[in-house]
């Protein structure tokens, strides 16, 4: 069984950012090419039942998904992994996953959600047409995609970040960013907002 942790979220991203010295900014928005998460999370705010299994099951099968859609195996790691990890410690990577609170009442639990994020460097060739790859997929399963960076938005040029939400309150977000000639993929999974006793906090 995996074990939740609550880490800190920017603590990981400004570690990770040092590392490789540009931004991820998943969560707070510290670093430039990074996932602001205040323009991501999904506002919708259902309320079901899964279990952290179940969440950790469905994140798990949604970063496969987009690991075969861009032909990337290998590169794949979590936010603050500075070596590819995820096919090998994909349980920790989960297991460390923050669970957003998706109420805030005083002295109640409140339903929460998982919140993955995984990143994917030294990718070769053209990180934007595998991107799309990912949105095209998303599209057609029936996810409502819509744009939060075009290229055309950006000085450089050199990043795209679109998401999909689901009618239940489920997000997907994938941020593309090339570097020269070289591209790095962000990816978060968010869950659905559940109030089992194994999520909610």
């Amino acid at each position: 069984m995996l074990r939740s942790t609550r880490t800190s979220r920017g603590a990981l991203v400004i570690a990770l950012c040092a590392m490789i010295g540009i931004g991820i900014g998943i969560g707070i928005g510290i670093c430039g090419c990074g996932m602001e998460e205040a323009s991501v999370i999904s506002a919708t705010r259902t309320i079901g039942e899964q279990t952290l299994q179940e969440q950790w099951e469905w994140a798990a099968t949604q970063v496969e998904q987009v690991i075969a859609r861009t032909e990337t195996p290998g590169r794949w790691k979590g936010e603050s992994d500075a070596e590819p990890s995820w096919e090998r410690e994909r349980q920790r990577i989960l297991g460390e996953a923050e669970r957003s609170s998706c109420t805030f009442r005083a002295g109640q639990v409140n339903p929460a959600q998982l919140l993955v994020g995984v990143w994917a460097d030294d990718i070769d060739g053209d990180v934007f047409a595998l991107a799309g790859r990912v949105r095209e997929r998303w599209q057609t399963e029936g996810w409502s995609v819509s744009d939060v960076i075009r290229r055309e938005d950006t000085i450089a040029g050199n990043e795209i970040q679109f998401r999909a939400d689901s009618d239940r309150g489920a997000m997907l977000s994938l941020k593309a960013v090339s570097s020269d000639e070289r591209g790095m993929l962000f990816l978060t999974v968010q869950a659905e907002c559940s109030r089992h006793p194994s999520v909610a906090w």
